[in-house]
């Protein structure tokens, strides 16, 4: 009876050998270590931003991508995988957690889940902000990030102008909710010093914009300093700068509302985003009448979020 056991066991032990996948995905938590895991081994990073156990679109992420083996089989060659994960679990490892929080300060995730797909320096050459459904969906976008990974490595080792505008070819590749968290903004300017690509320009929106978020951030939440400081830059605000503070502004508005009166204001600050930014103009209108068809309603939700 014992060897019979013991048999089955061991057909039990071959059979999941053989149906295993060959390669068993690794997601490091460490970043400095995946940085020089990736450098070491000439891939790039691609690094999962996720709510394991709060964020429900997280959850089907992982479920209908990362856990297939189909992504383990695209994945291995072409990248480490990095998860920067901020959980609601009170178990959670804290100092882990602070060092998750300050890589989504650092690259300015905002939206679970976020995948970036990074060189080994840390530079962001794309990904997504959205939960794919399978995993050739998800390829599409990767395989675009690592194809602005190779033109990176590519226009590195150029010199002078031109490898001004290679590095400007890939920058415009990225996608734009990502530029902002890549060097290639700060090098294309160093070297643009004639501004021909007006990346001089993106830089010094983007220095304003960092610093009105750092001051909303310091001001905690108390809504009149909130606005106050939003009024202050709109005051001095970069072209490209103004539609986001705005946006900035009525969501403040918003939050704070007290009479019916005051969601109409962020309806009014809302529609001055959208002639702010022209080429989303129609999109942001219809938005914006949508959502404030009832504002009776409105204030009756805001309200109720901040009762809980």
């Amino acid at each position: 009876m014992f060897r019979t056991t013991t048999t089955k066991a061991l057909c039990v032990v071959a059979l999941a050998a053989l149906v295993a996948p060959a390669f068993a995905a690794e997601w490091m938590t460490d970043f400095d270590a995946a940085k020089a895991k990736a450098k070491a081994e000439g891939k790039s990073m691609l690094v999962n931003f996720t709510g394991s156990d709060w964020c429900q679109w997280c959850i089907y992420m992982k479920k209908d991508v990362f856990d297939k083996p189909a992504f383990e089989q695209y994945a291995k060659d072409k990248f480490v995988l990095m998860e920067v994960d901020v959980p609601e679990n009170p178990d959670f490892d804290r100092d882990l957690r602070r060092r998750n929080e300050a890589l989504c300060e650092q690259y300015h995730v905002e939206t679970f889940p976020t995948i970036m797909v990074m060189t080994p320096e840390g530079d962001v050459v794309g990904g997504f902000s959205s939960a794919m459904q399978s995993v050739a969906q998800a390829r599409g976008p990767l395989d675009a990030a690592l194809a602005n990974a190779a033109a990176l490595k590519a226009a590195d080792k150029l010199k002078g102008e031109a490898k001004m505008k290679a590095l400007y070819a890939v920058y415009n590749k990225i996608p734009e909710d990502f530029r902002a968290q890549s060097s290639l903004r700060a090098r294309v300017a160093e070297l643009d010093t004639k501004n021909l690509t007006g990346m001089q320009d993106e830089v010094k929106a983007q220095e304003q914009m960092d610093a009105v978020k750092a001051r909303l951030k310091d001001a905690g939440q108390d809504a009149d300093k909130l606005l106050s400081i939003v009024e202050d830059a709109l005051k001095n605000a970069h072209p490209k700068n103004r539609g986001a503070l705005l946006e900035i502004k009525a969501g403040i508005q918003v939050m704070s509302a007290q009479t019916v009166d005051d969601v109409l204001a962020a309806k009014k600050t809302l529609l001055e985003m959208a002639d702010a930014i022209p080429e989303k103009a129609a999109l942001i209108r219809s938005m914006v009448e949508q959502r404030f068809a009832d504002p009776a309603r409105v204030l009756q939700n805001v309200r109720l979020q901040r009762s809980r």
